[in-house]
């Protein structure tokens, strides 16, 4: 199916990158934020003007910017290779890297009988009830605002613009593809299964097929209550498919499959997005995006970095060797500051192992490339939000809890429950090792925090996701006993640096 062709680079992780498998979140770049629906008749998108490099879309309601934890994500993909239709054994699978060249020789020696079966699996956790998440998706309408059609695959400009038909056991809808307000293809839905359950969710099973294609696909989602916090829900969402040969299953091996769950994932970010009617801030998506451009506002950060290396003992000689963990690595930067070049000279940190985790690939990358020549250095990938990732991570790369962790301009992008979620793994790491914790975020206090105030409320992307936050004030409403507080400020960028320590219980 043509919707299965779009490529996607190889993710080539740096030696001292490690990789917590079980663990990780999936990156997804380039999330768009869900469009307003109208009502009545068949759903239509309105037609989207480009000139230059200018997107220009109709003007939004101007409302509260939220982030919900619907970002919690993960998702598991997997191919199976199959000859004349069924399943097929390519051998021992290697200790190290993806099966996806395996999968490709397979294919090449007989493309016209060889194949693949395709299952992208996305799980999401909302804070919203499964009424809420069922009538989202049972509503055909919703499905344009959240471009269902990404789920399989197709690559922006082509969106979901008209769907027709009532989503209703046996029925069967169409939907228009295009792009820039022209129709290009079109895609029917049958219902194979639909049926609520007693917590309000339910499940739903739909076949899908391109006209003009051979071959379908299989849609399910399931939507359930979760058990803590009782407000709160599951949604599943998988997605299997055959590419259609001789082809499609090679660009598939290629990266396409790759490219097709990080839509899936998205369309799952978006709903927690619609649930809150307005747009989503996706660090994922944009730090994947800038990369080490990141590092054009260092010259406002350095000297509140600078103020926390202190603060919490990572440097001068009456400072204690510590073992480091860093939430948020950026690109690597200023934990390379923490380690001489010259190991001969009397040492000017204190950091004895250093491990960075961050969720976006793009920086765990260049993180890991800059602290490449370091023995005590690791880096790996993964949602620090995500209860155990931290321990696991610490465990595997540190040998134990460590004495410090720091977190700079990381703070200030999280809602109030991620960073309790955050927090609450800091303190059970911390409390084993008596370690403390350290944080640098934006705050308020001049006119350059209020404007940058009213520009996140507007386009947070502008901005980094970073909101004027009074740290101090989160963490001793969150019980942590506040050591040290100092404020920097650099021509009006404004930062405040705290040093905590977590609470008894």
């Amino acid at each position: 199916m043509a919707f299965h062709m779009a490529l996607n680079a190889a993710n080539l992780a740096p030696a001292n990158t490690g990789t917590l498998a079980e663990a990780l979140s999936s990156p997804l770049p380039n999330a768009r934020p869900p469009r307003r629906m109208a009502s009545g008749g068949p759903m239509r998108r309105p037609a989207t003007a480009v000139a230059l490099l200018v997107l220009v879309r109709p003007r939004r309601r101007q409302l509260r910017v939220t982030r919900r934890p619907a970002a919690l994500l993960e998702g598991t993909l997997t191919a199976v290779p199959l000859e004349d239709g069924k399943p097929a054994d390519l051998g021992p699978a290697p200790p190290v890297g993806s099966r996806s060249l395996d999968q490709l020789g397979f294919l090449l020696r007989n493309p016209f009988a060889r194949g693949l079966e395709v299952t992208s699996l996305a799980r999401a956790e909302l804070q919203a009830s499964p009424q809420e998440v069922w009538k989202l998706l049972t509503g055909p309408q919703s499905w344009i605002a959240l471009q269902l059609v990404e789920c399989y695959g197709l690559p922006w400009p082509l969106e979901l613009e008209e769907v027709e038909g009532r989503l209703e056991a046996s029925a069967e809808l169409t939907g228009q593809v295009g792009a820039l307000g022209l129709p290009l293809r079109s895609f029917t839905w049958e219902v194979q299964h639909m049926e609520p359950n007693a917590d309000g969710g339910g499940e739903l099973e739909l076949l899908g097929r391109v006209d003009g294609e051979d071959g379908s696909f299989t849609h399910r989602f399931h939507v359930t209550r979760s058990s803590e916090p009782s407000s709160s829900c599951t949604i599943e969402s998988q997605v299997r498919y055959a590419p259609q040969r001789p082809l499609q299953p090679l660009l598939n091996a290629l990266g396409g499959r790759s490219s097709q769950h990080e839509g899936h994932l998205r369309m799952l970010r978006r709903i927690g997005a619609m649930l809150d009617g307005d747009v989503i801030f996706d660090p994922v998506g944009f730090y994947n995006l800038i990369g080490r451009l990141i590092d054009l506002v260092a010259p406002f950060e350095d000297l509140a970095r600078e103020k926390l290396a202190t603060l919490a003992g990572l440097k001068g000689s009456t400072a204690s060797p510590v073992k480091l963990l860093e939430i948020g690595s950026g690109s690597g930067r200023w934990a390379r500051s923490l380690f001489p070049d010259d190991q001969n000279s009397a040492p000017v940190s204190k950091v004895t192992q250093y491990l960075g985790v961050d969720i976006s690939l793009t920086m765990a990358d260049e993180a890991a490339r800059a602290l490449a020549k370091l023995g005590n250095a690791r880096v790996v990938r993964g949602d620090a939000r995500r209860e155990g990732l931290l321990e696991e991570a610490c465990g595997s790369f540190l040998a134990g809890p460590p004495d410090r962790i720091v977190a700079s301009y990381v703070l200030d992008i999280l809602d109030d429950k991620d960073l309790q979620r955050l927090l609450t793994s800091c303190a059970k790491l911390l409390r084993q090792s008596g370690g403390l914790f350290a944080a640098a975020g934006v705050f308020p206090g001049s006119a350059l925090m209020t404007t940058w105030e009213s520009i996140w409320q507007k386009a947070p992307s502008v901005v980094g996701g970073c909101r004027p936050k009074d740290l101090r004030a989160k963490l001793e409403g969150l019980g942590w006993e506040i050591l040290a507080v100092e404020v920097t400020d650099v021509l009006g960028y404004r930062s405040q640096v705290v040093l905590a320590r977590p609470p008894a219980r």
